[in-house]
């Protein structure tokens, strides 16, 4: 099977290839660092960049047609998803795509049952509270500022 990093470096290299194809001018591809190591970043090369690291309207035009949908000015985040490199890919490759990935990052998990979907219905606390005796005050009955309980005492 191959690495992940692998995937996110070929699909780098497919990406430039394919942008040469489509354009006249050069397009800056670089993969992400740290936290967003897997997203891959288009954009214009930084000597076409205005001093905010915006592209012109023109680079802006030229990546629209390219992909084939609307570019926001700092350029393409594409998702740490292969699903997500795919469909880029050919977009890139043919200027639309049959793919329509899914966002990753903010799914919601589905109940399979009736007593599973009771237990996850929303219950008027906020969405990273869980459901514990102590939900009146607090997550926990002694950081209450009138408790005068210390805890293992």
């Amino acid at each position: 099977m191959p690495r992940p990093e692998n995937d996110r470096d070929k699909a780098i290299v497919a990406l430039k290839a394919g942008l040469r194809r489509r354009s006249d001018r050069t397009w800056s591809v670089r993969g992400g660092r740290g936290t967003s190591w897997g997203w891959i970043l288009v954009t214009a090369p930084p000597s076409r960049l205005n001093e905010y690291g915006s592209m012109t309207k023109a680079d802006q035009d030229e990546l629209t047609r390219i992909f084939g949908e609307p570019v926001h000015h700092q350029g393409v985040s594409i998702p740490a998803s292969n699903a997500y490199r795919e469909a880029y890919l050919e977009r890139v490759l043919r200027g639309s795509t049959t793919r329509n990935p899914q966002p990753y990052w903010d799914r919601r998990k589905q109940p399979r049952n009736v007593a599973a979907a009771v237990e996850h219905a929303p219950s008027g606390r906020g969405r990273h509270q869980p459901a514990t005796r102590y939900h009146s005050h607090s997550a926990h009955p002694y950081s209450h500022p009138t408790t005068t309980k210390h805890r293992g005492r």
